[in-house]
């Protein structure tokens, strides 16, 4: 899953290249294209299953998978034009989560014969986490067929910092009198914070709603598994929509290439482009309202995939026709 990650990513990242030539024929005065834009928004973080060891054997049972999930993440955004066509983007995200669990097993005497249960162990766990990235991403926005409408490929890198607590406790409870004999109860208390560099492809759409006002919707796909059982994951995966207001110059760059009411955008490359992010985005919404491991890996590469094939069909279909 990795490498589907990594493949889609890279493809992200180079196929605006292709665009921007077209983009540089045409390019949107410079009084409408903003210096600097701030950008606030939120959504959600997917995060990764991890093992949560129990200090004692019960029953063979060794550890059992965690999942904390986080409802919403917030993000912060600086965006300066440094080119015509490239933009330097400085962005925090903020997210954090909890989560409890209390699992019971039965345990057995491994002495007398026949076998008969002897007592009830309940593993209880309790943790929180907590996340802060800062990151650095190239941006280039590519114009589209549709009024008010672009969207923006890029990527960067910056440092992920995690905030972890883990409360867990082991308790037996007899069902004979002598059932918790040799198993004790077990309570430990773990606080951990770590930092890790990132990697990420980014790609969305932006939508004029004013002179300096736009919407915007955004994934980040991290160059990392998009899920594993280390200790204390987070894939980084994330789906942000939000607002952006220039500041200073112009509007914000939510514009459509289209000069004298003459379209130099494919209505092809306009489609495979929406269609990619908004496939994107369902598959990120339903990755991080999902509990399957399996489903969260797949679904925003593979939903990003069928959407850009959906919109390139209907954006053929269109050249066709016009």
């Amino acid at each position: 899953m990795g490498r589907t990650s990594t493949a889609l990513a890279c493809a992200i990242l180079f196929a605006p290249a292709a665009a921007t030539e077209t983009a540089a024929q045409n390019p949107p005065a410079d009084d409408q294209r903003p210096v600097v834009t701030v950008g606030f928004g939120a959504g959600p973080i997917v995060t990764g299953y991890h093992l949560v060891e129990l200090p004692r054997l019960v029953s063979g049972w060794a550890a059992t998978s965690f999942l904390v999930k986080e409802p919403s993440g917030l993000t912060g955004s600086v965006h300066a034009r440094i080119r015509r066509s490239l933009i330097l983007e400085g962005e925090v995200t903020y997210a954090s989560g909890a989560g409890s669990l209390a699992s019971t097993q039965a345990e057995y005497s491994q002495f007398e014969r026949p076998t008969r249960f002897v007592a009830d162990t309940t593993f209880f766990i309790d943790e929180s986490l907590s996340q802060t990235s800062v990151v650095g991403n190239l941006l280039v926005p590519v114009a589209t067929t549709v009024p008010r409408v672009s969207t923006f490929f890029g990527g960067g890198g910056g440092v992920r910092a995690t905030v972890t607590r883990l409360d867990t406790l082991l308790s037996c409870a007899p069902r004979v009198p002598t059932g918790c004999d040799g198993r004790p109860d077990v309570e430990s208390h773990e606080r951990g914070t770590t930092f890790i560099p990132i990697l990420q492809a980014t790609y969305g759409v932006d939508i004029l709603v004013r002179p300096r006002l736009s919407g915007f919707a955004a994934l980040r796909f991290p160059f990392e598994p998009a899920s594993d059982y280390d200790d204390n994951n987070l894939t980084g995966f994330g789906v942000t929509a939000g607002v952006r207001l220039a500041l200073v110059g112009g509007s914000t760059f939510g514009t459509s290439e289209v000069t004298k009411g003459r379209r130099t955008v494919s209505h092809f490359r306009t489609g495979t482009l929406l269609g990619l992010i908004g496939g994107g985005i369902v598959g990120g919404l339903w990755a991080a309202g999902s509990s399957s491991d399996d489903l969260r890996a797949v679904a925003p590469p593979m939903m990003s995939l069928y959407g850009a094939g959906i919109g390139a069909a209907f954006g053929a279909l269109l050249d066709a026709v016009r």
